[in-house]
């Protein structure tokens, strides 16, 4: 049997390795995200992927939409807003994906949402 000191040394730096290898996970999900928001047009699968917020997601659909990618556009608006549906940005860019669809009613429905949820957002002011 180990002594008791031992074993809280021995867990100590376990739980110390185990940190390190999540923290080096974490950071490397960081990295692959902040690639594929510099090139949102090339790695739109990516953004899907790597990015946990919705917030580069939102982005990265502005960025299909004016590529004339409206369909992997719309896929990264709808996953925004399913991810946070509390953020504001996510139904602006719902709302543009569906307003440049032709859709007018459902982005009006849009940017009804995003004003409940930030009534101040200088982007909505002007609707």
């Amino acid at each position: 049997m180990l002594p008791a000191r031992m074993l809280v040394r021995l867990a100590t730096a376990a739980v110390a390795v185990a940190a390190i290898a999540f923290g080096a996970v974490r950071l490397e999900g960081t990295r692959a995200c902040a690639a594929a928001e510099a090139a949102p047009v090339r790695f739109a699968g990516a953004l899907l992927r790597e990015c946990h917020g919705a917030l580069p997601l939102a982005r990265g659909s502005v960025a299909l939409l004016r590529a004339g990618r409206g369909a992997e556009a719309a896929r990264l608006a709808d996953a925004a807003a399913r991810r946070q549906p509390d953020d504001y940005v996510s139904w602006l860019a719902v709302a543009a994906v569906r307003a440049a669809r032709g859709d007018e009613a459902g982005a009006a429905a849009a940017r009804r949402r995003a004003r409940a949820l930030n009534p101040r957002a200088a982007a909505l002011r002007r609707r």
